[in-house]
């Protein structure tokens, strides 16, 4: 559902990065699960969202 690579910093003072990009099954997922939550508040279903984890406000 993700994939990733590490990009080659251009100057030796830079860290590398890891980037992450959805696939094609992970933008699927996702598109799904928005919907699903759209439909949920649009008709008002209570409890249907997850609990905040770590430092969310």
């Amino acid at each position: 559902m993700v994939s990733s690579h590490w990009e080659t910093p251009s100057e030796e003072s830079q860290r590398p990065r890891r980037y992450y990009k959805l696939t094609g099954e992970g933008v699927q997922a996702a598109r799904l699960e928005l919907a699903q939550r759209s439909l949920d508040s649009a008709t008002g279903c209570p409890g249907t969202g997850r609990p905040a984890t770590g430092n969310a406000r």
